[in-house]
């Protein structure tokens, strides 16, 4: 987990107010990325990233910059298929300053595909991407939403973006006014209905989308870039569709495997837990497990100790 944050204020002409209001905002996101913190400030556009080391921890700092110094990424995620799109972009001719920085691979496929590139990454992300040949702020968000990327339009038409909304907030240039519309869709379904959040002028970018911010014309409608909807029927057996599911599902699990530091698995006992802890003890990955018990009778700490017994997984 991470923390990225952004400024663009076209009515700020000063860099020390600037930096001021983007260090604001990673104070109120250190919790996310304790490890390093990184920024970029150039005339009214100001980036600032709170890094949670995962992945080539000595040379994966953000901001990211392109060869040529016009290109700023900010990355909070993973991405579980950056080896095969290393790969294909070094055989395009794209040159790697890390040794296997997922953030880097973001920058080149940019540089590659342009917005395009949002469709080809597997995994969870919320992306900044700041091109300065176009003047364009470009966020994304991955396909399912797994991590939260807000933005609020400021006044003379900047805009300001964060992981949390109270990293907004630590600007002083947005109100915090509750909106009391959301109310009725927090309590039915635990969330504010999209693009809306529980703070009125701040939205949260929806999932699988990207939206454009030029200097010239604002904000532009986000685009989708992917709907999750199924382009053709299934037409194959239940006992090929079973076998297609467990491969679908160990390619996954040993996907996420991918770090530089040790992994861990949250273990309940349930379906869903203990499936992921079977497939990882079947291709034999030592990894330790973590349950949570309580006092109430509905403490899952003895399933979870069954399941960690017969796979032979060391539980905490």
């Amino acid at each position: 987990m991470c923390g990225i944050a952004g400024i663009i204020n076209p009515e700020c002409t000063s860099v020390a107010e600037l930096r001021q209001q983007l260090r604001r905002m990673g104070l109120w996101q250190f919790h996310r990325g304790p490890d390093d913190w990184g920024e970029w400030i150039q005339g009214p556009v100001a980036l600032g990233h709170n890094r949670l080391s995962i992945l080539d921890i000595e040379m994966g700092h953000q901001p990211m910059a392109s060869v040529d110094g016009t290109v700023q990424v900010l990355f909070n995620g993973e991405i579980y298929n950056f080896r095969d799109l290393w790969q294909e972009l070094a055989k395009k001719g794209h040159s790697f300053r890390t040794k296997h920085s997922d953030t880097e691979v973001i920058l080149n496929g940019y540089r590659e595909w342009g917005c395009d590139v949002f469709e080809k990454l597997e995994g969870m992300f919320a992306i900044a991407i700041w091109d300065h040949t176009n003047r364009s702020l470009f966020l994304a968000r991955d396909r399912t939403g797994i991590k939260p990327l807000f933005y609020a339009v400021i006044k003379g038409g900047g805009l300001i973006f964060g992981s949390e909304p109270k990293s907004i907030l630590a600007t002083g240039l947005v109100q915090p006014d509750f909106d009391v519309d959301q109310l009725t869709s927090y309590f039915s379904f635990r969330a504010p209905r999209n693009p809306h959040s529980m703070l009125k002028g701040i939205s949260k970018l929806t999932a699988g989308c990207f939206l454009r911010y030029q200097m010239t014309r604002g904000v532009e409608a986000p685009v989708q870039y992917w709907s999750g909807q199924l382009t053709e029927a299934l037409t194959q057996s239940i006992e090929s569709s079973e076998e297609q599911v467990e491969q679908k599902l160990e390619a996954s699990v040993l996907s996420h495997l991918v770090s530089d530091v040790p992994v861990g698995l949250f273990l309940s006992g349930g379906v869903d837990s203990s499936l992921i802890a079977a497939l990882l003890s079947k291709h034999h990955v030592p990894i330790d497990a973590f349950t949570v018990g309580t006092d109430s009778p509905l403490d899952e700490t003895p399933y979870a100790t069954r399941v960690a017994r017969h796979l032979g997984i060391t539980l905490h």
